[in-house]
């Protein structure tokens, strides 16, 4: 068992990972157009204003309302709101904390519902099996220090998740 100290990430931060892992499987769809677009405004350049429209104005509404509607998901608060983390080999269970220290819902995630394991730069990011684009983001900084995150992914590595 392997318990983690109280933190949370901000809501910008949880936001750039959407934004990353968004964008990279999702990029082909919003350069697609912009791409016809500009092989049609070699002939005709109503066909370039069009590309131009699409780059600045259209593509980014879309992708407001795209990241709005996975960025407001039931398990963003498992990452943005403050907690701490108690994992043992069938899951982990989150305290959550408000400013004043109490505690306000506990909630369990098992780990057959996370699909693996993704470290990145800054955190530890938990991609579940349930919908698009939705996970767990751990800080490093979460972590007393190296032994305590070995430990804590050993614990997860013992319920067969990956580290990818």
């Amino acid at each position: 068992m392997v318990n983690i100290r109280p933190f949370k990430i901000d809501s910008g931060a949880y936001a750039g990972i959407l934004v990353k892992q968004y964008l990279a499987k999702m990029w082909w769809i919003y350069s697609l157009p912009a791409v016809i677009f500009i092989i049609l405004g070699v002939n005709d350049i109503r066909f370039l204003l069009l590309a131009l429209i699409y780059v600045f104005l259209v593509t980014p509404m879309i992708m407001a309302f795209a990241l709005t509607m996975y960025g407001l998901v039931h398990e963003s608060k498992y990452s943005i709101l403050r907690k701490s983390i108690v994992a043992d080999t069938d899951g982990m269970e989150f305290t959550f904390i408000d400013d004043d220290g109490n505690v306000t819902e506990k909630s369990r995630i098992e780990w057959s519902k996370i699909k693996h394991i993704h470290p990145t730069n800054k955190y530890l990011i938990f991609p579940l099996k349930k919908g698009r684009f939705r996970f767990i983001a751990i800080p490093y900084t979460a972590f007393e220090d190296k032994f305590h995150m070995t430990d804590f992914l050993e614990t997860a590595k013992s319920a067969t998740l990956e580290i990818k």
